[in-house]
Protein backbone atom coordinates (compact mmCIF):
# COMPACT_ATOMS: atom_id res chain seq x y z
CA UNK A 1 0.00 0.00 0.00
CA UNK A 2 1.27 3.45 -0.79
CA UNK A 3 -1.32 5.64 0.94
CA UNK A 4 -4.04 5.42 3.57
CA UNK A 5 -6.65 8.15 3.77
CA UNK A 6 -8.88 8.45 6.82
CA UNK A 7 -12.24 10.11 6.16
CA UNK A 8 -13.78 9.58 9.61
CA UNK A 9 -13.32 7.68 12.87
CA UNK A 10 -15.58 7.18 15.87
CA UNK A 11 -18.60 6.48 13.67
CA UNK A 12 -21.41 4.16 14.71
CA UNK A 13 -24.39 2.37 13.29
CA UNK A 14 -27.76 3.55 14.54
CA UNK A 15 -28.56 1.82 17.78
CA UNK A 16 -31.38 2.32 20.28
CA UNK A 17 -28.84 2.32 23.13
CA UNK A 18 -27.73 5.95 23.66
CA UNK A 19 -24.38 4.86 25.13
CA UNK A 20 -23.27 3.38 21.78
CA UNK A 21 -22.61 6.81 20.28
CA UNK A 22 -20.57 7.80 23.35
CA UNK A 23 -18.59 4.55 23.38
CA UNK A 24 -17.89 4.58 19.64
CA UNK A 25 -16.33 8.05 19.84
CA UNK A 26 -13.45 6.26 21.65
CA UNK A 27 -12.66 4.35 18.44
CA UNK A 28 -10.06 6.70 16.93
CA UNK A 29 -7.47 4.60 15.08
CA UNK A 30 -4.50 6.59 13.82
CA UNK A 31 -3.11 6.42 10.28
CA UNK A 32 -0.16 4.44 11.67
CA UNK A 33 -2.50 1.93 13.33
CA UNK A 34 -4.59 1.56 10.16
CA UNK A 35 -1.47 1.03 8.02
CA UNK A 36 -0.33 -1.60 10.50
CA UNK A 37 -3.74 -3.28 10.27
CA UNK A 38 -3.82 -3.40 6.45
CA UNK A 39 -0.22 -4.58 6.23
CA UNK A 40 -1.05 -7.62 8.38
CA UNK A 41 -4.75 -8.31 7.74
CA UNK A 42 -5.71 -11.45 5.88
CA UNK A 43 -8.81 -12.38 3.85
CA UNK A 44 -11.70 -13.97 5.73
CA UNK A 45 -15.32 -14.79 4.98
CA UNK A 46 -17.75 -11.87 5.04
CA UNK A 47 -19.55 -13.15 8.14
CA UNK A 48 -16.49 -12.17 10.21
CA UNK A 49 -17.18 -8.49 9.49
CA UNK A 50 -20.95 -8.81 9.88
CA UNK A 51 -21.19 -11.26 12.78
CA UNK A 52 -18.27 -12.84 14.65
CA UNK A 53 -16.19 -9.62 14.92
CA UNK A 54 -19.09 -7.21 14.48
CA UNK A 55 -18.98 -3.90 16.28
CA UNK A 56 -21.28 -0.91 15.79
CA UNK A 57 -18.15 1.30 15.85
CA UNK A 58 -16.29 1.95 12.63
CA UNK A 59 -13.95 4.19 10.69
CA UNK A 60 -13.78 4.69 6.94
CA UNK A 61 -11.35 5.91 4.36
CA UNK A 62 -9.40 5.15 1.20
CA UNK A 63 -6.35 3.12 0.25
CA UNK A 64 -3.92 3.27 -2.69
CA UNK A 65 -1.72 0.38 -3.79
CA UNK A 66 1.67 0.41 -5.51
CA UNK A 67 0.21 -1.26 -8.62
CA UNK A 68 -2.06 1.73 -9.28
CA UNK A 69 -5.24 0.21 -7.89
CA UNK A 70 -7.14 1.86 -5.09
CA UNK A 71 -10.24 1.43 -2.99
CA UNK A 72 -12.42 2.40 -0.07
CA UNK A 73 -12.46 0.69 3.31
CA UNK A 74 -14.75 0.42 6.32
CA UNK A 75 -12.96 -0.76 9.45
CA UNK A 76 -14.78 -2.17 12.48
CA UNK A 77 -13.31 -1.61 15.93
CA UNK A 78 -13.45 -5.42 16.26
CA UNK A 79 -10.59 -5.79 13.77
CA UNK A 80 -12.43 -6.68 10.56
CA UNK A 81 -12.64 -4.49 7.47
CA UNK A 82 -14.55 -4.45 4.23
CA UNK A 83 -12.49 -3.25 1.27
CA UNK A 84 -14.05 -2.27 -2.06
CA UNK A 85 -11.59 -1.93 -4.93
CA UNK A 86 -11.91 0.60 -7.74
CA UNK A 87 -12.95 -2.22 -10.11
CA UNK A 88 -15.88 -3.10 -7.83
CA UNK A 89 -14.41 -6.22 -6.22
CA UNK A 90 -14.99 -6.67 -2.47
CA UNK A 91 -12.90 -8.42 0.15
CA UNK A 92 -13.24 -8.82 3.91
CA UNK A 93 -10.01 -8.85 5.92
CA UNK A 94 -9.22 -9.40 9.58
CA UNK A 95 -6.34 -8.87 12.00
CA UNK A 96 -6.82 -9.44 15.76
CA UNK A 97 -3.87 -7.68 17.41
CA UNK A 98 -4.58 -4.00 17.00
CA UNK A 99 -3.53 -1.10 19.21
CA UNK A 100 -6.69 1.00 18.98
CA UNK A 101 -9.42 1.15 21.60
CA UNK A 102 -12.30 -1.22 20.87
CA UNK A 103 -15.10 -0.05 23.20
CA UNK A 104 -16.85 -3.42 22.95
CA UNK A 105 -13.86 -5.68 23.62
CA UNK A 106 -13.89 -6.77 27.26
CA UNK A 107 -10.24 -7.80 26.94
CA UNK A 108 -8.95 -4.69 25.16
CA UNK A 109 -5.29 -4.11 25.94
CA UNK A 110 -4.67 -7.63 27.25
CA UNK A 111 -3.02 -9.46 24.37
CA UNK A 112 -2.94 -12.70 26.34
CA UNK A 113 -6.73 -12.97 26.22
CA UNK A 114 -7.33 -12.14 22.55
Amino acid sequence: MTRIGVEATGLYEHDSDPTVSIDCKKFRPTVRQIKHFFSRAYPVEGYVFMHSKYSPCYAKGSIDFADGHFGKWVLSSGGAASLTFNRGDHVTVYYPRNEWIDPFDAYDGDEGLK
